[in-house]
């Protein structure tokens, strides 16, 4: 299951697919069974990237504190944390979890914890981390200020959380805790499956350093970065430089690469401590956007198209970094003629955050009428 390393080329990646025959159905019980025994051991913890703000959304709120469910309007938060919640009653463990925030949403995001009472989980074991933050650049490569006093800081990207984790000493209380790899997802992931067994048992049977899920593109056209062996090495390209990439190479088209990155990974520890401690660490990516700033004159300029870069790095460029690593298919949400399902079902995380479980649950003579919501 290990992607190989040939040098001077690019190619597909080898990727776990979702089990059709009964080799494949078996070895996936062997990974279920590893991964519920990996947790059991509380080895591992789960990280959230919830930096963002609702601004898109016309609101001044965290993003993790958006309403989402469509009977009870839980917030994404709230969803995560049941789903969190679940694990720790099913497994009777208790579960680490840090949630790398900004400067701009970290008050909100703790007071949102502390007026809902943490969700019911340990507070103790909920851990606000600050991601960093980089200059905003103009066209010319000058930094751009904010005010007369102040440089304009743009939050450094997901692959901040690598360094964040350990400038904050969260890697020391990750050790202390006896853990030893980490389940990362982002924020508007609301149908993550936290700590999903299956994909943390092909982690940790195989000695990965870091490993990912993939959902395939069912659009060639779809804007979603793709996984790659690049010149021998695992990466995600981002849908805006895959052309780029794919020009390099004869006889490569961009629809040739359809394993989309969802943003899921599974962490090791002391790989990650490893990455912070040598030279280098992630590389640096431009992001072309329309920045307020301040002039020479001291006017505040509100530009209404792109005018500088934002410095942003990407947690899957660690895949580069790696010597072992899975890929592992998982299936999208259906979605009917219209995208729209006919009634609204909401499904707590407290009954049941796995599939399993809720089959195990359920009774298998309900009959769907209108809106639902099994709590």
């Amino acid at each position: 299951m290990l992607i190989e390393h040939d040098r001077g080329e690019i190619k597909l990646p080898e990727v776990i697919s979702i089990p059709a025959s009964s080799d494949e159905i078996n070895h996936e019980k062997t990974a279920r069974h590893a991964g519920e025994e990996y947790i059991r051991s509380e080895k591992v913890a789960a990280f959230t990237a919830a930096g963002g703000q609702s601004s898109r959304l016309g609101l001044d709120i965290p993003k993790g504190a958006f309403p989402v469910t469509p009977i009870k309007n839980k917030s994404l938060f709230q969803v995560l944390a049941e789903k969190i919640l679940f694990m720790e009653r099913k497994y009777s463990v208790r579960i680490p979890w840090i949630i790398m925030v900004s400067e701009a949403n970290r008050d909100q995001t703790v007071n949102f914890f502390r007026a809902n009472n943490y969700f019911g989980l340990d507070k103790d074991h909920i851990r606000f981390i600050e991601q960093g933050m980089f200059p905003a650049l103009d066209e010319h490569g000058k930094i751009l200020l904010k005010d007369r006093s102040t440089v304009f800081l743009s939050p450094t990207g997901h692959g901040g959380a690598l360094s964040a984790l350990n400038e904050t000493g969260t890697i020391d209380w990750l050790k202390e805790l006896g853990v030893e790899e980490i389940f990362y997802f982002q924020v508007d992931n609301v149908l993550i499956k936290i700590l999903d067994p299956v994909f943390i048992g092909y982690h940790v049977m195989n000695r990965c350093e870091m490993s990912s899920k993939a959902v395939y593109k069912t659009d060639p056209k779809e804007k979603i970065g793709v996984f790659a062996v690049d010149d021998g090495k695992v990466t995600v390209i981002e849908y805006s430089e895959l052309s780029e990439v794919v020009s390099r190479y004869e006889g490569l088209s961009e629809e040739s690469f359809t394993a989309g990155s969802i943003a899921i990974h599974m962490l090791n520890v002391d790989f990650i401590r490893k990455i912070n401690s040598s030279p280098g660490g992630l590389p640096l990516h431009l992001a072309h956007k329309p920045i307020t700033y301040m002039d020479m004159s001291g006017k505040i300029v509100v530009p209404e198209k792109p005018n500088g870069y934002k410095l942003e790095t990407f947690i899957f460029d660690a895949l580069k970094l790696v010597s072992r690593t899975i890929i592992m298919e998982v299936i999208c949400v259906p979605y009917g003629e219209n995208g729209i399902p006919v009634y609204k079902l909401e499904i707590s995380p407290l009954f049941a955050a796995l599939e399993e479980d809720f089959l195990e649950k359920i009774d298998r003579n309900i009959v769907i009428e209108g809106d639902i919501y099994v709590g």
